[in-house]
């Protein structure tokens, strides 16, 4: 994902909590269970590219 506008805070389970900003790229891998959320001041945008297997779901809830 790249972050095109504001700042989001990434959480995901087993890594530690960063933070990204407009021009940042991240990667979570399949399977793990992550979160983000904007911590700026303004509105947050983000480009996000999915692979999945043809079929399936891109995203899965799962209780917290």
């Amino acid at each position: 994902a790249v972050v095109l506008q504001g700042t989001i805070e990434i959480s995901a389970e087993g890594r530690e909590t960063r933070r990204v900003s407009a021009g940042d790229v991240y990667h979570n891998p399949r399977g793990i269970v992550h979160e983000g959320r904007n911590v700026g001041d303004t509105p947050a945008r983000v480009a996000i590219t999915f692979v999945v297997d043809k079929g399936k779901p891109i995203t899965q809830s799962v209780a917290k």
